[in-house]
């Protein structure tokens, strides 16, 4: 994973997160009613068994993780590049988290499962990641940006300055193909997420104060107000979608 992306995660405690992206620490697009957040994590439950294995790439600070233990009572390992993320997960016992750069990670055993939630795209090298997990397990769920076309000059812009490499839905279905996997499941999100998530973390941002906004912060504000002042270019140019491979 880019180098980039852990000084980016490790900047901002999960306290000043918190007051962002609510308590279970879900950062990552939502949608519905209630609680947006999590209602893209229960999105997932249809493709993971109670009490199964999960493999959890690019965990974050372990919402989703939590969640999954929590709901399904399953038995999560998590893989960040983040030493901050990882000392928060096993020093609040949410489950097992590895500090490791993904494109580092080999598995040593099995999962019923391996999730990306939002992960995949900051990866620079992400057939590395692929062929290191692809005898791990039979299931790959991935939730992840997608081009719909060539972007406009401000959407590049936008992605780079997020450390963010993806391609068009179709070369993504390829790289996995190319391990073994087909596309069993797909679904588009970002058309009823992409408002409601940006509003939510504008409204949250704007109560931080300055001096605990650093970079990382700083640039979500901004992306969320671009979000909701370009969301009709932004969704013509970009996808979010769930994508569920099976071998």
């Amino acid at each position: 994973m880019n180098k980039k992306v852990e000084q980016f995660y490790d900047e901002t405690s999960p306290d000043i997160w918190k007051k962002v992206i609510g308590e279970d620490l879900h950062y990552h697009y939502g949608w519905g009613e209630g609680d947006i957040f999590f209602n893209a994590v229960k999105h997932l439950y249809q493709f993971i068994e109670q009490r199964s294995s999960v493999l959890d790439c690019g965990c974050g600070w372990g919402g989703t993780g939590k969640v999954l233990k929590r709901d399904l009572e399953c038995n999560v390992l998590g893989v960040t590049n983040s030493v901050v993320q990882a000392n928060y997960i096993n020093d609040n016992n949410l489950f097992d988290a590895i500090h490791c750069d993904l494109q580092d990670y080999v598995p040593n055993k099995k999962f019923d499962t391996c999730l990306f939630l939002e992960s995949f795209c900051h990866l620079s090298d992400q057939s590395k990641v692929l062929n290191n997990i692809k005898n791990t397990s039979n299931k790959i769920i991935l939730r992840d940006y997608h081009l719909k076309r060539q972007m406009y000059p401000e959407i590049d812009n936008y992605l780079s300055r997020w450390y963010m490499n993806i391609d068009t839905k179709d070369n993504l279905i390829s790289l996995f193909e190319n391990i073994g996997f087909k596309l069993t499941f797909f679904e588009e999100h970002f058309d009823q997420g992409a408002k409601p998530t940006a509003e939510r973390w504008l409204h949250n941002l704007e109560k931080i104060d300055k001096i605990d906004k650093k970079k990382h912060l700083e640039l979500l504000e901004l992306s969320s107000r671009f979000l909701i002042n370009s969301k009709d270019l932004f969704l013509q140019d970009v996808g979010l979608g769930t994508f569920v491979f099976e071998r």
